[in-house]
């Protein structure tokens, strides 16, 4: 040692000797240890669940739900237009014929139309062509990718879960219940009456899933683009003509076989517009741009 470390104190010196080992390191930061709170993340990064690239994604599109909305309430306006339009509502006048003489009821040839009936007609038959067919359309546009999501056993399960349980409630319980009121009111002798009513709708649409569930099985996807509206407007023609030979052509008593409401709406409208969309949802013709 030289002299002037000699001078200086013992303190300083072993201070100088104890900071002498000291050094900085750069490079990889030490594995974290479960449970050490000195190892603080300065970054967290949010888990996503894993996307399983075979399920195709969910589609929602708000506008669908829209024109439901729309077709819904049309559908409800479009029943209190019929009640009273028809028979039921001749007390109140509005029935779609008065006949001069209440004891000959029959007496169509000197009847009158009532003032409502006229708007009421038009209302219906304006609506009556295209809300149910509408209806098919976008329940059927949603079937081919559920019937890819859930495969052939769970799609048909749901199915008739929510269509054949909503069918059975109505027509075994609150149908009945509803009539049995009704016939109460009346003042005839009451009686248990299986009664369809407006679900009609729902055992026909369960009617056609089915049907395509089964025939997807073994046939292959259509492919095509939408079709030009020149096309599409040929195709109206040959179902207009469709639907008047049936409206004709086919008996009354027919008309109404299963209970489907007038045959020739099932042939000109409904089994084409049901097509139509599985067709549609395969090629997702209404996807947004």
């Amino acid at each position: 040692r030289t002299r002037s470390e000699a001078d200086e104190p013992a303190e300083k010196r072993d201070g100088e000797k104890e900071a002498a080992p000291i050094a900085v390191v750069v490079g990889d930061a030490p594995a974290k240890v479960e449970g050490d709170l000195r190892t603080v993340p300065l970054e967290v990064e949010a888990k996503q669940p894993p996307v399983d690239a075979a399920k195709p994604a969910r589609r929602k599109m708000a506008y669908l739900t829209n024109v439901k909305t729309f077709l819904t309430f049309i559908v409800v306006t479009f029943h209190i237009v019929c009640q009273f339009s028809g028979k039921q509502a001749d007390g109140l006048g509005t029935h779609a014929y008065q006949v001069p003489d209440s004891s000959q009821p029959d007496a169509w040839e000197s009847a009158k139309a009532g003032s409502f009936f006229t708007g009421a007609l038009w209302f219906l038959d304006v609506n009556q062509s295209y809300f149910m067919a509408a209806f098919f359309f976008i329940s059927a546009y949603f079937c081919p990718k559920s019937m890819t999501r859930k495969g052939f056993r769970r799609f048909v399960e749901d199915k008739l879960v929510r269509l054949g349980g909503g069918f059975l409630l109505y027509s075994l319980l609150l149908g009945p219940i509803m009539m049995v009121y009704c016939i109460a009111y009346a003042g005839y002798p009451i009686s248990y009456i299986f009664y369809v009513g407006p679900p009609w709708f729902i055992l026909w649409l369960l009617n056609f899933t089915m049907i395509y569930a089964v025939i997807a099985q073994f046939a292959a996807p259509v492919k095509m683009n939408m079709p030009h509206p020149v096309i599409l407007l040929l195709f109206g023609a040959f179902l207009s003509a469709a639907f008047y030979g049936v409206a004709v052509g086919v008996p009354q008593e027919w008309q109404y076989l299963g209970n489907m409401v007038k045959w020739w709406y099932g042939i000109g409208l409904y089994i084409p517009f049901f097509t139509a969309g599985i067709v549609a949802g395969r090629n997702d013709w209404m996807k947004s741009a």
